[in-house]
C-alpha cells in the first residue's frame, strides 16, 4: 500500500515537472521563430531600400510582402519602417491621402522606445508633406517637435533631414539668415554622415538661396555638384530636381535653349518615376522659358499642365506660381480683367499659406496690370504691398521692379517728388542689378568654361572610345585569324591523323591477309606432299602390273592373267578408296567438314582398311592380329 502511494506521488510530481516545463519550452520555441521571422523581413527592407536601381514595382512588392508579414506576426519596427518607405512611394506617386494615412499608422504604431527612430521619421514625412502643400505654420510646429524629440534619441540622418526643411520654411519665410544658418548645419551632418542623397538637396536649396542673392556663380557650382551627386549615386529624382535647377540657370542667363533642354529632361525623368510633383515644376519652368522667349501659347499650354498637376497633389505653392504666370500670360496677350481676376485668385491663395514670395509675385503682377489699365492709385497700393514683402523676403527682382513700378505709378499722378524718390531707388536697386548681371557674365564665363572643358572631355572620351574600339575590333581580327588557323591545323591534323590510323589498319590487315596466304600455301604444299606420298605406293603396283601384263600376257596362262587382272582390279579399288580418304582428310585440315562423333567398332574399321593394302602386306609378308 505504502508503495503505491509512492508511484502515485511520483507520477503527479512529473506531470507537474511536465506542465511548468512545456508551456516554457513552447515560449522559447515562439522566440525563437519570432526572431526568424523578423530577421526575414528585416532581409526584405533592406533589400528594397540597398538596390536604388531597382524597380519600383519589384520594391513595392519587397515592401508590401514586408508590411503584410509585419502585421501578421505583429512587429512594430518592420510595420513602421515598411509603412514609412511605402508613405514616401505613395508621395512621390501625387497620392498624398495614402502617404499621410501610411505616415501616420508608422507614427501611432512607434509608441515604445525600440521604434522612436521609425516615429520621428513618420513625423517628419508628414512634416514635409504640410510644407508641400503650403502648410508652413503646421509644418514648422511638426519639425521643431520633433527636433526636441531627437534630443533624447541620436539619429543624425533625421536631425539632418528636420533642419534641412527647417531652413527650406525659413527661405520661404524670407528668413534667409536663419535659412542659410539651418542648411548650413544640415550639410555639416551630412557630410559627416555620408548622406549622399540629402547633402544634394542641401546644395540645391543653398544654390537656390546664392541665386536669389544674386550669386548666380555660387548657385552653378552648387547645382552642378548636386548633379554629379546624382549621377554618382544613379538617382533619377535627384537628377531631375538638379537639372530643374540648372534649367533656372540658363533662364536668367538667357540661354533659352539650354534652359528648355534641362527642363525636359527633368520632365522626362519625372514621368518615366510617375511623379506628379515633379512634374508640376517643369511644366511651370518649361512655360516660364517660352514665356519669355515671347511664345505665349506655349507657355500657357505647360502652365495649365503645371496648375492641373498641382491640384492633383494639393501642392498650393505650385498652384500659386502656375496662377500668376498664367495671369502673366494673359497680361502679354492683352487680356487684363482675366489675367486680373487669376492674380486675386493666386493672392488669396499665397495669403492662406502665408507664402511670402508668392504674395510679393501677386502684389507686383496686380500693380502692372492696373498701371497699365490707367489705374495708378490702386497700382501704388499694389507696389507698396510687393515691395513690403519683396524686403521681408529679400527678393532683389522683386523689390527692383517694385520701385521701378511705384515710380512710373507716381509719374502718371503727376506726384513728380515720390516719382523722383522712388526713381533714386531704383537707381540704387539697379546699381546692386549691374554687380548682379558681372556675376552673372562670370557665371556665364563659367558655365562656358565648364561647357568647353566638358566637350573637350567628352571628345577625348570619343577618342578614347574610338581607339578602344579599334583596338578590340585589330585584336578581335587576330584572335579570329589565330581562331582560323588552329581550324585549319586541327582539321588537317585530323585528316592526316585518320589516313595514318587508315594506313595503319590496312597494313595490319595485308600483314594478317599474307600470314593467312603463307599458312594456306605451307598447307596446301603439305597436303600437296602427303597426297603424293600416299598415292605412290598404290600407282607403283598398279604401274608394275600393268606393265607386266603388257609385256608378257602372251607368254603367261591364263590363271595367272586372271590373278593379275584381280589384283590389277584390287589395287585400282584401293587406289581409289585411298584417294577418297585423302580427299576427305584435306577437306579436314582446310575446316571443310564438320565432326560428327559416334561409336564404331575398331576390328571392323582395321580390317576394311587393310583390305587396301592387302598386296603390300602380302608382298612384305606382314602380318597382325586384332
Amino acid at each position: 500500500m505504502h508503495i503505491g502511494n509512492t508511484k502515485a506521488i511520483v507520477y503527479i510530481f512529473s506531470l507537474l515537472v511536465c506542465m511548468c516545463v512545456t508551456p516554457g519550452c513552447d515560449q522559447l520555441a515562439r522566440k525563437d521563430d519570432f526572431s526568424k521571422q523578423t530577421q526575414q523581413i528585416d532581409t526584405l527592407l533592406a533589400k528594397s531600400k540597398a538596390n536604388i536601381i531597382l524597380n519600383r514595382l519589384e520594391r513595392e512588392h519587397l515592401l508590401q510582402k514586408a508590411y503584410q508579414q509585419s502585421k501578421e506576426i505583429s512587429y512594430q519596427q518592420g510595420i513602421a519602417r515598411a509603412a514609412i518607405e511605402m508613405g514616401k512611394i505613395a508621395s512621390n506617386k501625387g497620392d498624398i491621402n495614402s502617404a499621410v494615412k501610411l505616415f501616420t499608422e508608422a507614427s501611432n504604431l512607434s509608441l515604445n522606445s525600440e521604434v522612436q527612430k521609425e516615429k520621428i521619421q513618420a513625423q517628419i514625412e508628414l512634416g514635409i508633406i504640410a510644407y508641400n502643400k503650403g502648410e508652413f505654420e503646421q509644418s514648422i510646429t511638426i519639425f521643431t517637435s520633433s527636433l526636441a524629440t531627437l534630443k533624447h534619441n541620436i539619429d543624425e540622418e533625421s536631425e539632418a533631414k528636420i533642419l534641412y526643411y527647417m531652413g527650406k520654411y525659413h527661405h520661404t519665410q524670407g528668413d534667409y539668415a536663419q535659412s542659410i544658418s539651418m542648411y548650413e548645419k544640415a550639410r555639416s551632418i551630412a557630410v559627416k554622415s555620408n548622406n549622399d542623397p540629402l547633402l544634394a538637396n542641401i546644395l540645391l536649396s543653398i544654390g537656390k538661396y546664392l541665386l536669389n542673392d544674386g550669386n548666380t556663380n555660387g548657385a552653378l557650382v552648387k547645382y552642378l555638384e548636386a548633379y554629379r551627386l546624382g549621377e554618382k549615386m544613379h538617382d533619377d529624382l535627384l537628377i531631375a530636381n538638379s537639372c530643374n535647377h540648372l534649367g533656372s540657370i540658363f533662364l536668367i542667363l538667357r540661354h533659352y535653349d539650354q534652359a528648355i533642354k534641362y527642363h525636359r529632361m527633368a520632365l522626362a525623368i519625372r514621368k518615366q518615376m510617375n511623379n506628379p510633383g515633379g512634374m508640376a515644376k517643369s511644366h511651370n519652368n518649361i512655360g516660364e522659358t517660352f514665356l519669355m522667349m515671347n511664345q505665349p501659347d506655349s507657355a500657357l499650354f505647360h502652365f495649365n499642365r503645371s496648375l492641373k498637376r498641382c491640384i492633383e497633389t494639393s501642392y498650393l505653392k505650385g498652384m500659386v506660381k502656375a496662377q500668376i504666370n498664367i495671369a502673366r500670360v494673359y497680361e502679354k496677350t492683352h487680356q487684363p480683367s482675366q489675367a486680373l481676376s487669376i492674380t486675386n485668385n493666386a493672392l488669396q491663395k499665397a495669403q492662406e499659406a502665408n507664402y511670402e514670395e508668392g504674395q510679393a509675385d501677386a502684389y507686383l503682377l496686380k500693380g502692372h496690370l492696373y498701371l497699365n489699365n490707367g489705374e495708378p492709385e490702386k497700382a501704388v497700393e499694389s507696389y507698396k504691398n510687393s515691395l513690403k514683402r519683396g524686403k521681408a523676403s529679400n527678393l532683389s527682382e522683386i523689390i527692383t521692379s517694385s520701385y521701378d513700378g511705384l515710380y512710373k505709378s507716381y509719374q502718371a499722378q503727376n506726384n513728380y517728388r515720390e516719382a523722383l524718390l522712388y526713381l533714386q531707388q531704383y537707381s540704387d536697386a539697379q546699381i546692386t542689378r549691374i554687380k548682379s548681371d558681372s556675376d552673372r557674365q562670370l557665371a556665364e564665363l563659367h558655365i562656358l568654361f565648364e561647357s568647353e572643358k566638358r566637350e573637350k572631355d567628352n571628345a577625348m572620351l570619343r577618342q578614347q572610345n574610338n581607339l578602344q574600339e579599334i583596338l578590340i575590333s585589330k585584336k578581335n581580327q587576330v584572335i579570329a585569324f589565330i581562331t582560323i588557323v588552329l581550324l585549319m591545323t586541327a582539321l588537317l591534323g585530323g585528316t592526316y591523323y585518320s589516313r595514318f590510323i587508315q594506313k595503319r589498319k590496312a597494313h595490319r590487315y595485308e600483314k594478317v591477309l599474307n600470314n593467312e596466304l603463307e599458312a594456306a600455301i605451307s598447307e596446301r604444299d603439305k597436303v600437296m606432299f602427303i597426297i603424293a606420298h600416299e598415292l605412290r605406293n598404290p600407282l607403283y603396283w598398279f604401274q608394275n602390273l600393268a606393265e607386266v601384263l603388257s609385256m608378257r600376257f602372251h607368254e603367261m596362262p591364263s590363271d595367272k592373267i586372271k590373278k593379275s587382272l584381280d589384283s590389277l582390279d584390287e589395287s585400282a579399288k584401293n587406289t581409289f578408296h585411298l584417294m577418297d580418304n585423302l580427299l576427305y582428310w584435306s577437306r579436314s585440315r582446310l575446316n571443310r567438314i564438320s565432326t560428327k562423333k559416334e561409336i564404331l567398332a575398331l576390328k571392323q574399321l582395321l580390317d576394311k582398311s587393310s583390305q587396301m593394302y592387302a598386296s603390300i602386306i602380302q608382298y612384305k609378308q606382314i602380318s597382325y592380329s586384332v
